[in-house]
């Protein structure tokens, strides 16, 4: 018999939702299909997924869930898109606790209501993959002012728009202070038309895919950050590692091709003094990291944590070198020069640490 207690919560909201009568008529037929579903039941359910659009009404959805805190759109078209956010607005007072939305590849563009007079403007999490921002005004994101988490890519349409780009940093970097965790993936960053620092103070995690940053300082304005993941996104090596705050605690460095690197080889010694906090490293696609640059690694106070990724100059001698190192954790994939007797070694000599190796 299947186990329908690892079905994601929004598949149970769903089915849920096409049952009628009350809503506790509702748990009673749930709780008859199999017993693991009693005590999912018996939890009150906080998040709904609509795919492939709004087929379903959302007030549906929202009555058969008064606890609702989180809801994921999918594939939402032009139409589906302006009928669900005219039923959010209004039916949202129903379910106070929502604060949470995603939308995937969703035709936003014409909707000429701004997001925050839809969504409410106490949303604390926003994800917008793959969606248009020309109708709903940028500028009025400000109105999010409870917003802890953004998430979002850059539109194709918007990829060569400049004024798109000084709006967005414009208000997302200077008029979302409350902005805990922060993820963009595919923009340009250049911030040197804004006239004034920018403002994120309670800033903790920060995710950078697949960008250009062109002046990056502006990480020495972020006191609290704490994660940085830099995936297929361009630095140069003296910026990077001068700029990094002395806040951070995880580090994912990840090229998009080799030649690319962010932080040459003696980066990496300004690296352990700069960052005296660091515990997680993770390191992926790079040739700049070699087997003297492990052996500098190993050697950071507070390193706990190390993946190494798709790194042709890392050999057994490198991996030798972590023995005498404080790590609990070590990952190593794709790196061609290493070898598993080096690794049953490495196991044998230093047992407290947990290595995965592929």
């Amino acid at each position: 018999m299947p186990n329908w207690s690892n079905l994601p919560e929004g598949v149970v909201t769903l089915v849920a939702s096409k049952f009628d009568g009350p809503r506790s008529d509702v748990i009673r037929a749930l709780r008859g299909v199999c017993k693991p579903w009693r005590a999912d039941i018996s939890v009150a359910v906080t998040k709904a997924t609509m795919p492939k659009g709004a087929e379903a009404p959302v007030w549906q959805v929202l009555q058969t869930t008064p606890k609702l805190r989180s809801l994921t759109v999918v594939e939402a078209s032009e139409e589906q898109c302006k009928t669900l956010l005219a039923e959010i607005r209004i039916v949202k007072k129903l379910v106070p606790e929502l604060d949470s939305f995603v939308f995937d590849d969703c035709e936003l563009d014409q909707c000429r209501m701004p997001l925050s007079e839809c969504l409410g403007k106490s949303t604390r999490e926003l994800t917008l993959m793959n969606c248009g921002f020309e109708y709903y005004s940028i500028d009025r994101f400000c109105d999010f002012q409870r917003l802890t988490s953004l998430n979002t890519n850059v539109c194709e349409t918007y990829l060569r728009n400049n004024d798109f780009y000084i709006r967005f940093w414009r208000v997302i970097f200077t008029e979302l202070p409350s902005l805990q965790v922060l993820c963009l993936e595919g923009f340009q960053i250049c911030l040197s038309t804004l006239t004034v620092a920018p403002n994120l103070p309670n800033l903790t995690s920060l995710t950078l895919t697949d960008c250009d940053i062109h002046n990056p300082d502006f990480l020495r304005g972020l006191p609290c950050l704490e994660q940085l993941d830099l995936d297929r996104t361009h630095f140069t090596e003296s910026d990077l590692v001068n700029q990094l705050p002395v806040s951070i605690t995880s580090l994912k460095i990840c090229n998009s091709e080799y030649g690319k690197s962010m932080i040459l080889p003696e980066g990496f010694a300004r690296l352990a003094s700069r960052l005296p906090l660091l515990s997680a490293l993770h390191l992926g696609c790079d040739d700049k990291v070699t087997d003297d640059v492990l052996k500098t690694i190993a050697s950071m106070p507070s390193l706990t944590r190390l993946s190494v990724v798709d790194c042709i100059h890392v050999t057994d001698t490198g991996i030798s070198n972590l023995t005498r190192s404080k790590l609990e954790y070590l990952e190593i994939q794709d790196c061609p020069n290493t070898t598993h007797e080096c690794v049953y070694a490495l196991r044998a000599a230093a047992s407290a640490i947990d290595i995965i190796y592929e």
